[in-house]
């Protein structure tokens, strides 16, 4: 596991009436080790995940970086703001734009899903599937 300290830092704002918590969340506290479409095991994990709550709650952030066991370095962002009730659902279609740096081709697509964990809504558990052509990285993690 990889474990990082930062500190978060929460935004409250007041709209028609209703508080909406825009909340950042990026400490790490473990993930899968990524695997490669060649079913190799190894690398890292981090994430970045924006989250607003009120009337309508929803992912607006999520930036995942990674690095394969073949020293491959992925990135997989958001496409648009999300609800948290569809991204806990699973995706049937893409919702990451992935680059990839190495040996293999430079833009792809992805699919992240995740549930948002714990007291007051602070961490998150995801899990993600990038690709770009016939190469690939999938994993999990956790961040608060």
């Amino acid at each position: 596991f990889f474990f990082s300290s930062r500190r978060r830092h929460t935004r409250y704002i007041s709209v028609t009436g209703v508080q909406t918590c825009a909340l950042p969340i990026y400490t790490v506290v473990g993930f899968t080790k990524p695997v490669d479409e060649q079913a190799r095991f190894g690398g890292t994990a981090s994430l970045i995940v924006g989250l607003s709550f009120g009337a309508n709650p929803q992912i607006n952030r999520y930036d995942v970086t990674v690095t394969d066991a073949g020293g491959r370095n992925w990135t997989g962002t958001l496409i648009t703001p999300q609800s948290l009730a569809s991204f806990g659902g699973g995706q049937t279609t893409s919702n990451l734009s992935v680059s990839c740096g190495g040996a293999c081709p430079s833009t792809g697509n992805g699919k992240a899903a995740g549930f948002v964990i714990g007291p007051n809504r602070g961490g998150m558990i995801s899990s993600y599937n990038l690709s770009a052509g016939t190469a690939g990285v999938t994993g999990s993690i956790a961040v608060k």
